[in-house]
C-alpha cells in the first residue's frame, strides 16, 4: 500500500484504490488475498465495473504520454 492514509478512508473506497495500486504497478498484481476481500466486499458485476475504470484510466493515462497531452483525461 502506497497511500499513507487508507485508514481515513471508507472501507469500500480504501479497497478500491488497493486494487487500483495493484492493477496499475507494472506488473499488474492482484493476490488472492486482495481479491477475496474485494469479492466480499462488491458484486461481481461492481468489481467488474471498477476493474474497467481503473485499467482504462491506467490506458489512457500511458497512451497519453507518447503525445504529451496535459492536464488529466
Amino acid at each position: 500500500m502506497r497511500c499513507g492514509r487508507l485508514e481515513e478512508l471508507e472501507p469500500e473506497v480504501a479497497l478500491a484504490v488497493q486494487l487500483a495500486e495493484a492493477l496499475t504497478a507494472t506488473p499488474a498484481r492482484v493476490d488472492d488475498e486482495l481479491y477475496a476481500r474485494l469479492s466480499e466486499q462488491f458484486p461481481r458485476s461492481a468489481l467488474l465495473e471498477l476493474a474497467t475504470a481503473i485499467t482504462w484510466k491506467n490506458y489512457l493515462a500511458r497512451f497519453n504520454r507518447l503525445y504529451a497531452v496535459p492536464g488529466d483525461f
